[in-house]
C-alpha cells in the first residue's frame, strides 16, 4: 500500500448522503438560495440540490466515490484536489432572507 504522511492510504467506494430542511418563519421572505451543483469527474460524483417550497428550503447532497482497488495512485489525490474547490464552493453557499 501507498503510503502518505507516513500513514497507510487506502481507497473505497463510498455513498454518502444527506437531507435537511431549513424552516423559516411565515413573516420571512427568502431572497435567494444556493444554485445547485453537480460534478463527476475522475469516478467521483457530487450532486447538491436546493429547493424552496413555503419558507422551507430541502437540501440534499450526494456524493458517490467509485474505487477500481483498494489502494490509491498518487493522481488520486489530484482528483480530490479538483473536486474539494466544487465542494467548498458549495459548503460556502448562503440562504439569503430577509
Amino acid at each position: 500500500m501507498k503510503l502518505l504522511f507516513g500513514v497507510t492510504y487506502t481507497c473505497a467506494t463510498k455513498w454518502i448522503s444527506e437531507a435537511y430542511q431549513v424552516r423559516f418563519p411565515s413573516n420571512t421572505r427568502v431572497t435567494r438560495i444556493p444554485p445547485n451543483t453537480s460534478y463527476k469527474k475522475g469516478g467521483i460524483e457530487y450532486e447538491a440540490s436546493y429547493e424552496e417550497v413555503k419558507n422551507n428550503i430541502f437540501v440534499t447532497r450526494i456524493l458517490k466515490v467509485q474505487r477500481p482497488g483498494a489502494v490509491c495512485q498518487p493522481e488520486e489525490l489530484q482528483r480530490w484536489k479538483d473536486f474539494y474547490q466544487v465542494f467548498i464552493k458549495d459548503m460556502r453557499g448562503q440562504i439569503f432572507y430577509e
